[in-house]
């Protein structure tokens, strides 16, 4: 999606159908009163939906015209097409839909785990108008140490008593049931 240059995905986004774009607004959490732009919205669902599928839900909706065109393309391949038939059907794709809408669709195939999802990576990695672009190089931030905060020092040392305290109570129910055990013998 970060190959998707904001007004391109704009277009997108606006061109689905009514069914697709409602369902698109609730993968992102569109809201009518939503005051930030609609592209800053999908981005950040995006970003943080790498994990909960939302991400490949985004993807799937976008690209889901190029993969319609794409199995009509190959026919009887389409479930599990070969490196050829790929490449062969990509040039009507992308003068219909964009590079980087085919670009999605291969990798929406290889997040879905598709039966094509190995020959799509290798597209993706190694064709040479396929593949992706190289990512840039980000250097990793470090969160710099916690000051030391009187509040959370203090909500620590309420958890250190309530936790000794806690101890305290199941080791004096040890010991009176043990003292009862002896009782009963």
């Amino acid at each position: 999606m970060n190959t998707l240059p904001d007004s391109r995905l704009d277009e997108l986004i606006v061109g689905l159908n009514e069914e697709f774009r409602t369902a698109f607004d609730h993968v992102i959490g569109w809201r009518e009163d939503e005051t930030r732009g609609l592209v800053e919205v999908t981005r950040e669902a995006c970003h943080k939906g790498r994990l909960n599928g939302t991400l490949e839900r985004v993807a799937a909706l976008i690209s889901d015209g190029c993969l319609e065109e794409c199995i009509g393309a190959l026919g009887e391949s389409a479930d599990n097409p070969s490196e050829e038939q790929l490449l062969g059907a990509a040039p009507a794709l992308i003068e219909h839909h964009g590079l980087e809408v085919v670009r999605v669709m291969l990798a929406s195939a290889v997040a879905g785990e598709a039966a094509a999802a190995a020959v799509c990576s290798r597209l993706l990695k190694h064709d040479e108008t396929l593949a992706l672009p190289p990512v840039e190089h980000v250097e990793a931030k470090v969160a710099p140490p916690a000051d030391d905060d009187p509040e959370r020092e203090a909500l620590k040392e309420r958890r250190r008593l309530e936790r000794q305290r806690k101890q305290a109570d199941q080791r004096a129910r040890r010991e009176q049931a043990a003292k009862a055990g002896g009782r009963k013998k």
